[in-house]
This record gives structure tokens, C-alpha cells and sequence, in this order.
């Protein structure tokens, strides 16, 4: 008899929910899927020094539009080097037609949200995953002007990029040719 009470009591519990769709939210939902930050775009070397492939990968954004009269053209670029304790480097450079006129190299933490997917690179500003032509991309909205003021607020692509030279330290110097 209390078995076909418990029954009954949990059946008239569960009917109601069943009506307006609520069963199978409170049954069958699921926990937001955890976003990450692709493994390829942290900070790393790929090849060896003894065959000579050694490559230092990083992201890079480059073209970045500084100005507002064509006599005075000044053009953005940076790497950013994420290192997997969550830190960064962001090495920021501008450009005019004849000459680098700004280097500055700004580090700091890195705040993931998995949920959201969303990237803080504090004093920087926020970036988020994406993909261009099926390539993963960062995309960085700077939220300081970190010399320029028309930097402030513009996003810029990020890409993965190979070169002989890391964050401070050449080929020939990591490889002690």
C-alpha cells in the first residue's frame, strides 16, 4: 500500500511538468558544452634544431588601420605569445610608410571563460575563437590604446604564424648554432 502511495504521488509530481515541456528540460538537459582555447595557438616551437625546421609559433595580427588622413598613414602589428600558465606577451609595433615609429611590449593574464568562450588579456582587451576559411583565428578587440588612439575599440584578426624568431631569443640563439 505505501509503495502504490509513494507511486502515485510521484507520477501526479511529474505529470505537471510533462505538460508545459519541463520533464524533459528537468530530465534530459545537458551542461553547456566547454569551450577551450586551441592547443595550436599557445606559444611553442614545432621541428628540431638538428635538421634545421626549428619554428617558433605564434599568433599574429598585422594591417591594423591607424589613421584618418591618407598624408599620415600609420599601420598596427602584433604577436601575441600565450603561454599555457595563462600569461601573455603581446608584442605591439606601428608603422608608418618609412620607418617602425612605436614598440612596446605589453604583458599580462589571461581570463578564459569556458562557457562563453570569451578571452581577457588584461590592459589589452578581449578576444574570442573563430575561423576564417575554415583556419582557427583569434580575434582581438582592443579596448586601450596602447599608442594610437583609433586602436582603442578595433578588432583584429590573429593568426597562427611560424618564424625563425621567438619572444626574444632568435634560431641560432635557442639552437646554439
Amino acid at each position: 500500500m505505501k509503495r502504490h502511495l509513494v507511486c502515485t504521488i510521484l507520477i501526479l509530481g511529474v505529470l505537471p511538468l510533462a505538460g508545459c515541456g519541463g520533464i524533459e528540460t528537468a530530465l534530459f538537459s545537458t551542461a553547456p558544452e566547454k569551450k577551450s582555447i586551441p592547443e595550436e595557438f599557445f606559444y611553442h616551437t614545432s621541428g628540431s634544431c638538428d635538421d634545421g625546421t626549428l619554428n617558433f609559433v605564434s599568433l599574429r595580427g598585422g594591417g591594423m588601420m591607424l589613421w584618418t588622413d591618407p598624408a599620415n598613414v600609420v599601420v598596427g602589428q602584433a604577436e601575441l605569445y600565450l603561454e599555457k600558465d595563462y600569461t601573455f606577451t603581446l608584442h605591439y609595433r606601428e608603422f608608418t610608410f618609412d620607418a617602425q615609429v612605436f614598440d612596446r611590449k605589453i604583458t599580462g593574464k589571461v581570463d578564459f571563460d569556458d562557457v562563453s568562450g570569451v578571452i581577457n588579456l588584461e590592459n589589452v582587451g578581449t578576444a574570442q575563437v573563430t575561423t576564417d576559411n575554415g583556419r582557427p583565428v583569434l580575434e582581438v578587440q582592443f579596448a586601450k590604446a596602447i599608442n594610437q588612439p583609433l586602436l582603442e575599440s578595433k578588432k583584429a584578426p590573429f593568426r597562427i604564424s611560424r618564424s625563425m624568431d621567438g619572444l626574444d631569443i632568435s634560431r641560432p640563439d635557442y639552437c646554439h648554432y
